[in-house]
């Protein structure tokens, strides 16, 4: 194709004289075919020519007679140049979503009820009021290829939250992002600064960079299915021409052979030599065609940004504060009006947002499984930001942090409180803790015969997702801290219960629709719980996990084994009502939602969802939690 049906495809003088007068260079109409630009210093310093120009398109010749202008064509050296600006840029297209409602109150009483943080309480910062602010999505686009013995090139976006610094999933929501228009509907509203770790400036090259690199590992993530499918398709055709080649060679192979034999029995032993010489070719191509075969085979993922765009969207926001009686941080509520809906806080470890998060004595939000183990000392929590906060015990090995850390000062060794002075009790070396047998405490359920409940004690830890190991087995504690006083055994059924201390104002009943999982939260006010207690299943039974104001909590770190299926309802609401019971709240105080990903939905009663009546997964707990005695 000539450069004038090129030019006749692309309107060149549009391309350059539109990008010049964008970046503030002056543009006079053309007169005779040139073109007078005045460029601002600093654009013709990077673009390396003039300030003043005279600019000519098309594709005949300039005349010596004629004026000095510079003709320009699409391979043009300053073409180029003004290319690689445009691909320089931030974000190679912006749009915005308009029409929005944004008159938002009583953020603080909905996050309250909506935003739960396991072990600290959400209260406003003082002075702080609603304010409005524009928020930005990039759409990175990416086109894919998958390099195999064939080759299958794609499209695929990812829409990161600028904001959040995640990857958006849900489809609904990336459905409504579509609707977006050309022109600032919010022109004068000031832009929101983001809010996870790491970021600079929303316009900064690093913020996109970090961001481009976030949408890399959630591409990667999301074609990761597809990947393993192809894979495993191309390894049955691999499988299937390596047994071709192995025929074909082993036949010739064979024949070699025996005509090697045939050589070697005559008398004359002509032949010897070349069929020698024949095999070891053969074996040789062999060998390259079954390496060719795996060169061939392999897959190989590329991945190439085409473009970026922006989304431009404005929200409401409100800082709050999250605290309990250690320390205090800020953190923004959010409410997306484009939604309807509250925006989840984010864990400052994995950057996803999430229900239930801890507050780490570093100052961090993280998910409970985002968190390194708990001290056993002091109870602190310390997320795997913080990890190197979190020491061992050189006796017991127990996780203890820096500040309950004690230090002998003869060997330097550090223990736990309970474990002092015995890190050189025995001849200068570590003492030898003799285990002993946990004692066990069978339950009998009360209403309907059922198999024995088993209940065994557990390490209060920071991470409950953890199974639950008995002390002696785990660490090797000593008889005081491994056997069960009677102070410490579960409330059984006909037994009178301990006399509460307080009485709760209401309770929170939050049962997970997609994990067998039940936080129950007696609330002291509004915001602030006497106890949250998680309810489980796990591949060891059903555990019980409480932090409330009592010291040592009776039905902290118990094991239950699961009823028969249709009796497992009866066997959690039981489990649920006992909170009742201590914290002496009528029925009509309690509180029951569905938890579903970033949704809460009230009920009317106790309702247990269908992923605790997974028979497979119960069958499981059993057989784990029989496996344990």
């Amino acid at each position: 194709m000539s450069d004038q049906n090129r030019e006749e495809h692309f309107d060149l003088a549009r391309f350059v004289l539109g990008y010049l007068a964008e970046k503030g260079s002056i543009v006079a109409p053309a007169a005779f075919g040139v073109h007078e630009v005045l460029l601002p210093e600093l654009l013709a310093g990077r673009l390396k020519i003039e300030s003043y120009l005279n600019l000519r398109f098309g594709a005949e010749e300039s005349r010596p007679d004629e004026d000095d202008s510079l003709r320009l064509s699409v391979n043009h050296p300053l073409v180029d140049r003004l290319a690689d600006e445009l691909l320089k840029a931030g974000a190679n297209s912006q749009v915005f979503i308009n029409h929005l409602r944004l008159d938002k109150k009583g953020l603080l009483e909905q996050a309250e009820k909506n935003i739960g943080i396991a072990n600290a309480r959400l209260s406003q910062k003082k002075g702080a009021m609603e304010q409005q602010a524009l928020h930005h999505y990039l759409r990175f686009n990416f086109k894919v290829t998958f390099v195999s013995d064939e080759k299958q090139e794609f499209l695929v976006s990812i829409v990161m939250d600028a904001q959040n610094g995640y990857a958006i999933t849900d489809a609904q929501h990336l459905q409504r992002l579509l609707s977006t228009g050309t022109t600032p509907g919010y022109p004068h509203m000031s832009v929101a600064p983001p809010r996870w770790l790491g970021a600079g400036a929303i316009d900064a090259a690093q913020t996109y960079q970090a961001l481009l690199e976030r949408a890399q590992k959630a591409l990667e993530s999301q074609l990761s299915p597809r990947m393993i499918a192809m894979q495993q398709r191309i390894q049955r055709f691999l499988e299937l021409d390596q047994a071709r080649i192995k025929e074909y060679y082993d036949a010739l192979e064979a024949d070699l052979r025996r005509r090697l034999e045939r050589a070697e029995s005559s008398e004359s032993g002509r032949g010897i030599k070349g069929n020698q010489e024949k095999l070891a070719a053969v074996q040789g191509e062999r060998t390259a065609k079954l390496s060719d075969i795996h060169a061939r085979y392999q897959l190989r993922l590329e991945i190439e940004l085409v473009n970026v765009q922006r989304i431009v969207q404005p929200k409401v926001m409100l800082p709050v504060e999250i605290g309990d009686r250690r320390l205090t941080v800020t953190r923004y509520v959010v409410w997306d009006p484009l939604l309807h809906e509250l925006e989840a806080l984010v864990c400052d470890v994995c950057g996803q947002p999430g229900e239930n998060l801890h507050l780490c004595t570093g100052g961090h939000l993280a998910h409970e499984e985002c968190l390194s183990p708990q001290c056993i000392d002091c109870k602190r929590e310390y997320c795997q930001r913080c990890a190197e906060q979190v020491q061992t015990c050189v006796v017991c090995g127990e996780p203890v942090c820096r500040p309950s850390l004690i230090t002998c000062p003869q060997c330097k060794r550090g223990t736990c409180r309970e474990h002092q002075g015995l890190c050189h009790a025995a001849d200068g070396q570590l003492a030898v803790l003799t285990p002993t047998k946990t004692e066990v405490v069978p339950t009998t359920p009360a209403v309907t015969p059922s198999p024995p409940t088993r209940t065994v004690p557990t390490p209060k830890t920071g991470n409950s997702v953890r199974p639950a190991v008995a002390p002696a087995a785990k660490s090797g504690r000593t008889a005081k801290s491994t056997t069960i006083s009677k102070k410490s055994q579960p409330i059984r059924p006909g037994q009178r219960p301990q006399k509460p201390k307080t009485t709760a104002k209401h309770v929170q009943v939050l049962i997970s629709a997609t994990e067998p999982v039940i936080v129950v939260r007696a609330m002291r006010t509004s915001s602030r719980p006497y106890a949250t207690r998680t309810i489980k299943l796990q591949p060891n039974g059903i555990s019980v996990h409480c932090e409330c104001e009592k010291e040592k909590c009776p039905a902290n770190g118990w094991i239950h084994r699961p009823h028969p299926t249709d009796l497992v309802p009866k066997q959690i609401e039981q489990l649920v009502g006992r909170v009742q019971t201590e914290y002496n709240f009528p029925a009509s105080k309690v509180e029951y939602y569905m938890l579903y990903a970033l949704d809460r939905r009230p009920l009317h009663g106790f309702t247990l969802p269908p992923v605790w009546l997974d028979e497979v997964r119960l069958e499981l707990a059993r057989q784990g939690f029989d496996a344990e005695k």
